[in-house]
């Protein structure tokens, strides 16, 4: 009996994409616990550069899962960005 790879390769792909995609919805959901100001105190500015750190990072994971060859990685200390070849 021949093995259709094609097949048990996308039955992987949907498990895969649907339990990240899950598990990161629901870690947005525990970030988004955080607005609860009884519980949670942030310094001014602390909550833009969480936003824009997740927003940064979905920019560069989205244009990986489109099929761009590089990741971006960030530095506070460098003025330009490394690109990190895509193993």
């Amino acid at each position: 009996m021949k093995t259709d790879w094609k097949a048990v390769n996308r039955d992987r792909t949907i498990k895969t994409a649907e339990r990240r995609v899950n598990s990161l919805l629901k870690g947005l959901e525990l970030l988004g616990n955080m607005g609860n100001t009884n519980n949670y105190r942030f310094e001014e500015g602390e909550v833009d550069k969480i936003i824009d750190a997740i927003t940064t990072k979905m920019e560069q994971e989205f244009a990986l899962l489109r099929g761009s060859a590089n990741r971006r990685v960030f530095s506070l200390t460098r003025t330009e960005v490394d690109d990190v070849t895509k193993t």
